[in-house]
C-alpha cells in the first residue's frame, strides 16, 4: 500500500542503521584504546624528555668540575716539578758545601 511504503522505507533505513553502528562500535571501542595508549604514550615521552634535560645538564655541570679539576691538577704537576727541581738544585748545593768542609 501506498502508505505503508514510506514506513516500510523508514524501518529498513533503521535497521541498516543499526547494522552499521554494530560493525562501528568495535571499532570506535579500539580508536579509543588507541587514544588512550597514545596519550599515556605522549606522557611517557614528555617524562623522558625532561629526564634528559636534567640529565644534560648534569653532564654539562661535570664537564665544568672536570675542567675546573685538571686545571687544579695541572698547576700541581707543574708546583711538583719545579720543587723537584729546588730539592735537585737543594742537593747539589748541600753536596758541594759538605765537600769544602
Amino acid at each position: 500500500s501506498a502508505a505503508a511504503a514510506p514506513l516500510a522505507a523508514w524501518v529498513m533505513a533503521n535497521l541498516q542503521y543499526s547494522t552499521i553502528l554494530e560493525k562501528i562500535s568495535p571499532l570506535e571501542k579500539v580508536r579509543e584504546d588507541l587514544q588512550k595508549n597514545l596519550q599515556k604514550a605522549e606522557k611517557q615521552m614528555e617524562k623522558i624528555s625532561k629526564g634528559l634535560v636534567t640529565v644534560d645538564q648534569q653532564v654539562a655541570e661535570l664537564k665544568r668540575n672536570f675542567e675546573v679539576l685538571m686545571k687544579e691538577a695541572t698547576t700541581i704537576k707543574v708546583d711538583l716539578e719545579r720543587e723537584q727541581e729546588v730539592i735537585k738544585v737543594a742537593g747539589t748545593l748541600v753536596e758541594r758545601l759538605g765537600g769544602e768542609f
